[in-house]
């Protein structure tokens, strides 16, 4: 039996067809082609809107850095503001027109960008020689220092001699017109701060120095103490506190002694206890001088005759008169002379 044709349209062309009714009845309605049209002018009014948007928020971003790049004068790196909003080809433009070429490169130059990481090294080991300071711990440092930053063998000398400082300073300058490697450095210093004859004088000055009658026991203690650590440092601390113990001055040391101390700590506390209270004794006693008047200025005594008046006893109005002495009289009177 043969098929008959199916009388159904598609979806589409009823569609198309309703359409077309609908157009030719009523121009105004919208059609397929008009909703298309609408939606494509829609689209470009929305990017019309976002360019003009992205401009306006450009030149307000390129206004603003350049308030701040004219209210600073040394150009320092701020940190920028949010990016307007747009197309990310539109932010990259605006943010390279409006970026000043200093904030892209805060140095300004690569010379000054490559000498800020070489200052940003860390400080050079410093040395002044003071009596305290080990010279063998210094050049250890110094070899250290030497291979981390891997100083080039013409730079070493004068980088390190830098660090020196104090005495240190004021020996070491007759070398600095000479062409001294760092062997020869290190063989100088030690000469000079390491020798045999400088160990014996500074044991000498350990053992033998006392405190003096005007310095401060803090600064003694500390110096004493770094002494012993540089060149006793196997010594027992028992033996340390009672070397020191026996070179402060008589009346911190018998306060001192009292207290029975075993380590540095509680010998330094005491110490400094003991010399402000000496010291606020010394300023009692000199406020107590300052308010006793002096002998000249007193005046005459009290008079034991007379209770209520001040004079001496010679010129006392009650003084009775003196007596004729018979041995003055008689050695006056003439001599008899005798048969």
């Amino acid at each position: 039996m043969p098929t008959r044709p199916s009388r159904k349209r598609p979806r589409e062309a009823e569609s198309t067809e309703e359409e077309s009714l609908l157009e030719v009845s009523n121009p105004v309605a919208p059609t397929s082609e008009n909703r298309r049209r609408d939606r494509l002018m829609e689209e470009q009014r929305q990017s019309g809107n976002g360019e003009q948007q992205a401009n306006a928020a450009a030149v307000v971003h390129e206004r603003q850095a350049e308030t701040e790049q004219r209210n600073d004068p040394d150009n320092q790196v701020r940190t920028e503001p949010p990016a307007p909003a747009g197309r990310p080809e539109e932010q990259i433009r605006q943010r390279r027109e409006s970026t000043p070429a200093r904030a892209m490169n805060p140095l300004g130059n690569w010379e000054e960008f490559a000498r800020a990481l070489l200052n940003a090294r860390p400080a050079v080991p410093t040395y002044g020689g003071a009596d305290h300071e080990d010279p063998a711990k210094y050049l250890r440092r110094c070899d250290d220092y030497v291979t981390t930053y891997n100083l080039a063998a013409a730079d070493q000398v004068s980088t390190l001699q830098e660090g020196l400082t104090g005495e240190a300073k004021s020996w070491w300058s007759c070398y600095r017109v000479m062409e001294v490697d760092y062997a020869k450095f290190k063989e100088l210093l030690r000469s000079r701060w390491d020798s045999p004859g400088t160990r014996t004088a500074l044991l000498t000055k350990l053992y033998g120095d006392k405190q003096g009658a005007m310095e401060s026991v803090g600064t003694f203690l500390e110096n004493k103490y770094r002494l012993f650590q540089r060149l006793r440092p196997n010594d027992s601390e028992a033996e340390k506190i009672s070397t020191i113990t026996s070179l402060l001055r008589p009346s911190i040391r018998r306060f001192v002694k009292l207290q029975h101390v075993q380590d540095y700590a509680a010998l330094f506390s005491q110490a400094i206890d003991a010399e402000r209270d000496e010291e606020e004794e010394r300023a009692e006693e000199r406020e107590l001088n300052e308010r006793r008047p002096d002998k000249n200025e007193r005046g005459p005594p009290r008079c034991w005759r007379c209770p209520d008046a001040r004079h001496y006893s010679r010129d006392c109005p009650k003084k009775p008169a003196p007596t004729e002495n018979w041995r003055k009289a008689e050695d006056a009177a003439p001599s008899v002379p005798q048969k």
